[in-house]
């Protein structure tokens, strides 16, 4: 028999029993059997702590690998009693054979890189040698057999297990829990798992030496929250290795059947936001499932936020927007189906929590079990929403919009409100702060400064749903569009701009452009002022062009015909005679629209004619003239006379004829035309003064006929004033008014710029009565003799006493009496005398 000598300490104790187990039955298995001429000569394996290094675990772990089922082996053969005496004595021979193994000089080979150390041979030992047992008190120094060839992890180094699920199996609520399963190197130490449930302190194990087991089922538990652990039993005691506490609600599953849920999309949103709850009917597939039906009511405060619903079955839905229930009535789940989701839209205005649990729903149809387990959404109040317009939107430049910012709330949680709340604006570009105080109702520190570009509000406080703003006027000295996006805020504290949330152009996540809010800046409008000459004379080679705009800002020309002028920055160059058409035009800039282009013409004259002739004659002037040696352009001439206002024009002539006033000494000049432009005057001509028409003895002959202001008359009387109109005479010439028979002179007069007179003329009081003829005498336009008659018939003198100076000339003075005295002796006297008119001829 063989001697096992075992250390006092347990560890050790356990250490060396599984090695030495494992040499016992090598050595069972290895009694009676012949051994081949290869196996007596083969060299013992001796492990040896001494002669093997210890290796990196890492690298330990393949080898360690390799060694797990003799590892097992080894435990269930420690494990198990004694049954027979040769038993016994085989594990003697093993513990000899391993005490033989461990002694000092048996031989071995270094560890190889990246495993652990192994065994090497050796020869066999003597028969004889025995193993030295150590003393009792002493620490351990046997060395473990082949299973240990590398030192385990201490206890200290030990982790407990994991737990990794908890689940009810049966309605007898019977709970299976699982874990992680142990770490090998931990094997050496274990006993069994023990599982237990608090409260009530229900537990579970495995069999004793089952390392690899993970999970066990505790009986009869009742439905209700527990926290289990696993313990891994060990040598070293209980309590050491106990796995963290796993929390658990458990009850009997549920029973087959169609089942209800319910659950939100989001954990948390803010107010006026939307989520979405989802109603889920689930089953084992099957045949096909109709008249499934349910009602959820929402929690107060929470509603529904849009009536379009994403249905995935066949049924009808009912509910309204701003509604708290939703009903779906009539649904079927196919056969091929295992389940139908409603997702519907909430929303609400309000922070807080809302809870959807199996006692919200109700009218539950076609076998539908109610499932639905506490689900919360939580609603928080959003932070102040920065909102800004301006009034107006749309101005001149450099005019004044206000540019109001507002911060506003929207949770409609009377307790809540938001605190330090603060932004800065940076205007767009060309927008500064006008003159004006700014408003702010928002309290805090307000900074816009005029002249500016920024809009900065701090440390303010929003209560509730309350709405605040700031009010800044602005400016623009450009036209254009001026936006302010979110983009334009920094330094934002506990608000959230919101400038552009109404840009969706019917494409998700697409915003228009300027949708913001806009300023629009007009530009101003402006106007050119151009008032050249009329015309230029060709011989000054230039003409300096001056034009002003409104805005101030510069004018520029152009020119045409270049065959007449031509334009460089405000000089007209004059190329030759004719109308040249300047056109002035101030194209506009970044405050100023273009100004409406201004055209004038300027006629390019040729210079004068030299100094004219002039002659006199009756009521008239002549003047004659030499044409410039180039009169290209020239469309004729002019002549002016002085003093006075007498012109003459021809269309080409070189000569022409004025009205002139008798006894008035005149010059005249001559100037070329082009169309209504005329060159400078000529040097002025010779004095000549015309003469007075003389009254030929004999009434001329003429069809003109001579009117009054009464129109054509045949009688007047002795003293009568007649006013004699005249026409067609030349211009602001002299006429002479003569009466005949013996032509007398009775006055002259002056035609008017039409050739025209008009002249009271007194009748001779001596003049004779009878038949007469009134005759204006002058020149025409041409200067030919012109001469206009009036027959009238003139009364008897008034009597004895009326003489006068003038002959009497026409009826004999002898018939006069005689008419006179018939009259008086008739009773007409002189009274029906004098009551005697002129009658107007008519027709």
């Amino acid at each position: 028999m063989l001697a096992l000598f075992l250390p006092s300490s347990t560890t050790w104790r356990r250490r060396f029993s599984v090695a030495a187990t494992v040499a016992v039955m090598a050595a069972v298995a290895g009694m009676g059997q012949p051994a081949s001429a290869a196996e007596k000569d083969a060299p013992t394996p001796v492990p040896s702590k001494a002669a093997a290094p210890k290796a990196d675990k890492k690298k330990a772990d393949k080898a360690k690998a390799d060694k797990k089922t003799d590892k097992k082996a080894d435990k269930r053969a420690d494990k198990k009693p004694a049954k027979a005496a040769d038993d016994k004595q085989d594990k003697q021979q093993a513990g000899d054979d391993a005490s033989k193994a461990a002694r000092p000089g048996a031989r071995t080979e270094p560890a190889k890189a990246g495993r652990a150390a192994a065994p090497t041979p050796s020869p066999t030992p003597s028969p004889s040698t025995s193993p030295t047992p150590p003393a009792a008190a002493a620490t351990p120094t046997l060395t473990p057999s082949v299973a240990a060839v590398e030192d385990p992890p201490t206890i200290q180094d030990m982790a407990p297990p994991v737990i990794t699920g908890v689940e009810s199996v049966n309605a007898d609520i019977d709970v299976t829990v699982t874990w992680s399963q142990w770490l090998q190197e931990y094997q050496p130490w274990f006993n069994n798992y023990v599982v237990t449930a608090s409260p009530g302190g229900k537990t579970c194990e495995t069999a004793v030496n089952d390392w690899g087991a993970t999970s066990c089922t505790i009986e009869g538990m009742e439905a209700g929250g527990y926290t289990f652990t696993v313990e891994a039993v060990t040598e070293g005691g209980p309590g050491m290795f106990v796995s963290q506490p796993y929390e658990k609600a458990v009850a009997a599953p549920e029973p087959d059947g169609v089942k209800l849920t319910a659950a939100f999309r989001d954990e948390t949103m803010e107010d006026h936001d939307w989520s979405a709850i989802k109603l889920l009917m689930k089953r084992t597939p099957g045949s096909e499932v109709t008249g499934l039906g349910y009602t959820v009511t929402l929690p107060d405060g929470l509603v529904v936020a849009d009536t379009n619903v994403n249905l995935y079955c066949m049924g009808n839905v009912t509910l309204q927007e701003g509604g708290s229930t939703i009903t779906l009535s009539g649904a079927s789940i196919i056969s091929e189906n295992a389940e139908c989701a409603l997702d519907v839209a909430v929303t609400s205005s309000m922070s807080g929590i809302y809870g959807v649990t199996s006692a919200s729903i109700s009218g539950l149809t076609g076998g539908l079990l109610n499932t639905v387990t506490p689900q919360e959404l939580t609603v928080t109040g959003a932070m102040p929403r920065i909102h800004a317009s301006f009034d107006p939107t749309t101005v001149p430049a450099m005019a004044v919009s206000n540019l109001r910012v507002s911060l506003k709330r929207t949770d409609e949680n009377p307790d809540s409100y938001e605190k330090g709340v603060g932004y800065e604006l940076a205007l767009p570009t060309g927008l500064t702060i006008a003159a004006g105080q700014p408003a702010n109702t928002c309290g805090g520190q307000l900074a816009a400064a005029q002249g500016g570009a920024t809009v900065a509000l701090s440390g303010v406080t929003v209560e509730a749903t309350d709405e605040c703003h700031v009010q800044v006027p602005v400016s623009a000295t450009n036209g254009g569009s001026y936006q302010i996006g979110d983009y334009d805020f920094s330094n934002v504290t506990n608000a959230d701009p919101d400038l552009m949330s109404g840009c969706m152009d019917g494409v998700p996540g697409m915003a228009s452009e300027g949708c913001g809010p806009t300023l629009v800046v007009t530009k101003l409008a402006q106007t050119v002022t151009f008032t050249p000459a009329a015309s230029v004379p060709l011989s000054s080679g230039t003409y300096a062009l001056t034009a002003t705009a409104s805005s101030q800002q510069p004018v520029g020309f152009s020119a045409t015909p270049e065959s007449v002028c031509t334009v460089s920055d405000s000089t007209l160059t004059l190329v030759g005679v004719g109308t040249c058409q300047v056109t002035a035009a101030q194209s506009g800039n970044q405050t100023y629209n273009a100004a409406t282009p201004v055209q004038r013409s300027i006629v390019v004259v040729p210079p004068p004619p030299s100094a004219p002739t002039l002659t006199a004659g009756v009521s008239s002037l002549t003047a004659t003239w030499s044409a410039p040696q180039d009169s290209t352009g020239i469309t004729g001439y002019r002549v002016s006379a002085s003093p006075g206002q007498a012109t003459c024009t021809t269309t080409g002539a070189t000569t022409c004829v004025l009205g002139g006033t008798a006894g008035t000494t005149y010059t005249v000049t001559v100037q070329a035309l082009v169309g209504e432009a005329a060159s400078p005057a000529s040097p002025a001509s010779n004095q000549a003064t015309p003469t007075a028409p003389q009254p030929p003895a004999t009434v001329p002959d003429t069809d003109l006929t001579l009117t009054t202001d009464q129109g054509i008359i045949t009688e007047a009387d002795p003293g009568e004033q007649i006013v004699f109109i005249g026409t067609g005479f030349a211009p602001y010439s002299t006429v002479v008014i003569s009466i005949y028979s013996d032509p007398i002179v009775l006055g002259t007069a002056v035609t008017d710029a039409l050739g025209n007179f008009s002249k009271p003329i007194t009748v001779p009081r001596n003049l004779a009565a009878g038949a007469h003829t009134a005759v204006a005498q002058g020149v025409a336009p041409d200067g030919s003799p012109r001469s206009m008659k009036l027959a009238i018939q003139v009364a008897v003198s008034g009597g004895a006493g009326s003489g006068g100076g003038l002959a009497v000339t026409g009826v004999p003075v002898v018939l006069i009496a005689l008419v006179g005295l018939a009259l008086v002796g008739m009773g007409a006297g002189l009274t029906a005398h004098a009551a005697r008119r002129r009658r107007p001829q008519i027709g």
